[in-house]
């Protein structure tokens, strides 16, 4: 599943893939920063909470 994710909610500039099966988050820029954790836990949280998977991707700030 990909998520898209960004400093800018109008305008997601980046994206990330999570393998449901192994919960894998991977960086599909190869970055594994700040911005791209953030968005990991984001989502990571979201799912725990509802026990699905978030629609939308994440906002990030910083």
């Amino acid at each position: 599943m990909k998520y898209s994710f960004g400093d800018d909610f109008e305008n997601f500039t980046r994206t990330l893939t999570v393998t449901k099966d192994s919960n894998r988050y991977t960086p599909d820029d190869g970055s594994e920063d700040r911005a791209f954790r953030k968005a990991t836990w984001g989502i990571a949280g979201r799912f725990s909470a509802s026990g699905e998977w978030p629609e939308r991707g994440s906002h990030t700030s910083g």
